[in-house]
């Protein structure tokens, strides 16, 4: 059943909604039903809008996160690791060979 409603939207949400505009031929119905179907999918794994829109804000941070670590230049280290790692320090072993003795290994695990 299709069903009409007249709506109205401030320019800057239209801008919001170029890109699905531009996929959809300038089509605004097709553009709001693509808006809609991703606000469904957002809420299904999250509680409120606002959350899922705070989710989706964070994510391109965690993406930049992960690629640095699958470069290498950052690694993810096990709290309770990081915390012998620490403990071991205290008592007397130098950190750096520590560190390099790990990254030695690490480097050919991978």
């Amino acid at each position: 059943m299709l069903i009409r409603k007249n709506i109205s939207l401030d320019d800057k949400y239209l801008k919001k909604l170029q890109p699905l505009l531009d996929a959809n031929n300038g089509n605004l119905s097709a553009a709001v039903r693509d808006t809609i179907e991703v606000a469904d999918t957002a809420l299904l794994y999250h509680k409120s809008i606002d959350e899922a829109i705070r989710f989706l804000k964070e994510t391109p941070a965690k993406e930049e996160l992960n690629e640095t670590i699958q470069n290498g230049e950052n690694i993810v280290i096990n709290k309770t690791m990081l915390e012998w790692l620490l403990g071991v320090q205290r008592v007397g072993l130098r950190m750096k060979s520590l560190l390099m003795s790990l990254s030695i290994h690490l480097r050919f695990r991978i």
